[in-house]
């Protein structure tokens, strides 16, 4: 677990976001970035 999401993305092989104790973001470290998780934190749809 991690806030830094550049460590997250080169060492994660599967990311998940929760906002407000939904899933937000399921995919895998390859598939995804730093602005595709960063919007699923705020909440933000995709």
């Amino acid at each position: 677990m991690s806030e830094d999401l550049d460590e997250v993305l080169t060492v994660a092989d599967r990311v998940m976001v929760l906002y407000r104790g939904r899933i937000t973001l399921e995919q895998s470290g390859l598939d995804t970035n730093v602005d595709r998780v960063g919007r699923a934190m705020a909440g933000i749809a995709t």
